[in-house]
């Protein structure tokens, strides 16, 4: 449970990739170091010299691009985005091991020898990736889906199929097991007229996805039993879009995904070592960013009077009131009648400095001394005010649920949305943050701090 991550993160094809780019980046180092020896002369040392320079070189590298989302179905589709990311994930690359040197003297090596590397990684990290996006949604590696049903969770399926999420899935038809319910393609629908395991041979399916609305008397158990052994695995439509999606669909969900889901329960060694976690690492971001929040209070102190901290009630576990602590970045009237507002697209009532902290999160810096105090974590779903609180839970189901655990600076759901200003965000975003709560472990929260990393460096959605 410690160390569990969603399945999303290890089936997709990206795993390949990543592999891939990092045999590459540790293959650039080592023929860097070779053109720095002079030659064949020096290969016969570099090995035995530079192991742990280049292992060192090759996390940097390999966890740069993952910080930056490139790891990801949503962030590696397009081109130009993959290019914007690839040079910032360099770019960060080369303040980790820069740090890295810095502190560990012993694994220092030439200057130029990192910059040899890191154009050569770049240069590969480019080959690779137009590879791979020529590849990925080919027979050669795509994941070859056969959907049972035809209708309504179907047609979601090969909605999915059709949009940027989907990388790396090809639905190879749907069969029609709901009596001619069909709201899928009409070209892509089969007829049963076969025996499911051959069917599944003829046409090389890798996953078969169960996406009918009632499965008793629909389903052919046997023969899905028979698949099943012969090693194809089989997914109902609520595990299968939550792992593609990364979200869980209140659409389709009842409460019994509660009752028998896996996850929810972090355990009280988790919560602890999560909470000792915690006030390590804010201690330590506290001391890092003190120059930066010395520089804030100021220029917020110059540019308009008031005070620098805001203070505002949200919701915390289970329920509890707390105040969370911000820069202030709306003017000190922006709530004259003391009434919630949620903030808008370019709201005036931001200041230009709240403008500027807001779009690389800044003003969040603050919600550190909430976590040393225990109300909040560094990973949760965001708080919300109790007056939005109120009013997502009376159009919402299972909202409450998202207090469940403590609310966090950085969420699953800050990596997949962008901010919430309406109760149809608060839908979106609780998908994210019941998947959350159900993936729950100290893995994930690992790679959300990691990935935050992007959300920083990429500011969409800051408001």
């Amino acid at each position: 449970m410690f160390l569990r991550l969603p399945q999303k993160y290890i089936t997709q094809p990206f795993i390949f990739l990543m592999i891939g780019e990092a045999a590459a980046f540790c293959s650039a180092f080592y023929l860097a170091a070779l053109l720095q020896k002079g030659g064949l002369a020096g290969l016969g040392g570099l090995p035995r010299y530079h192991l742990w320079d280049a292992v060192t070189f090759t996390l940097a590298c390999t966890g740069s691009l993952f910080a930056m989302g490139l790891y990801h179905a949503r962030n590696s589709t397009r081109f130009r985005d993959v290019f914007i990311r690839t040079i910032l994930g360099f770019g960060l690359a080369f303040l980790v091991l820069s740090v890295v040197f810095y502190l560990w003297p012993s694994l220092a090596v030439w200057r130029g020898l990192i910059f040899i590397g890191l154009l050569l990684s770049l240069m590969a990290a480019f080959l690779l990736r137009y590879a791979f996006l020529c590849l990925v949604d080919t027979n050669l590696i795509a994941r070859r889906v056969l959907v049972l049903g035809t209708g309504e969770l179907a047609a979601e399926i090969e909605e999915l199929e059709n949009s940027a999420e989907s990388c790396g899935l090809k639905c190879v038809g749907f069969l029609d097991i709901e009596g001619n319910h069909v709201k899928v393609s009409a070209s892509r629908v089969v007829k049963p007229f076969k025996p499911l395991p051959q069917l599944c041979l003829e046409r090389r399916v890798s996953e078969i996805v169960v996406a009918v609305e009632e499965r008793r008397g629909m389903t052919p158990i046997d023969e899905l039993m028979d698949c099943k052994l012969s090693g194809i695995p089989i997914y109902d439509f609520l595990t299968f879009m939550e792992r593609e999606t990364g979200r869980c669909d209140l659409n389709t969900l009842r409460p019994s995904w509660f009752v028998f889901a896996e996850g929810f329960s972090g355990g009280s060694v988790q919560r602890s070592v999560k909470r000792i976690l915690d006030v390590l690492l804010s201690v330590a971001l506290l001391i890092v960013t003190l120059p930066l929040a010395g520089a804030t209070a100021l220029a917020i102190r110059v540019e308009s009077p008031g005070p620098v901290f805001y203070r505002q009630t949200r919701v915390g576990l289970n329920n509890k009131l707390f105040e969370i602590i911000k820069f202030r970045s709306m003017a000190v009237d922006a709530e004259p009648d003391g009434n919630a507002v949620w903030a808008a697209q370019n709201d005036p009532r931001i200041t230009d400095v709240g403008r500027l902290i807001r779009k690389f999160r800044i003003d969040e810096l603050p919600q550190i001394i909430n976590v040393i105090k225990g109300e909040m974590s560094f990973v949760g779903p965001r708080p919300e005010r109790p007056e939005f609180v109120a009013q997502l839970e009376q159009h919402i189901r299972y909202y409450r649920e998202r207090h469940r655990v403590k609310p966090g600076i950085t969420g699953w759901a800050q990596l997949h949305y962008i901010y919430s200003d309406s109760v149809e965000g608060g839908l979106a975003k609780l998908q994210y943050d019941l998947y959350y709560l159900r993936n729950y472990s100290l893995l994930l929260d690992l790679f959300i701090v990691i990935q935050t990393v992007r959300v920083i460096l990429w500011p969409a959605g800051a408001r």
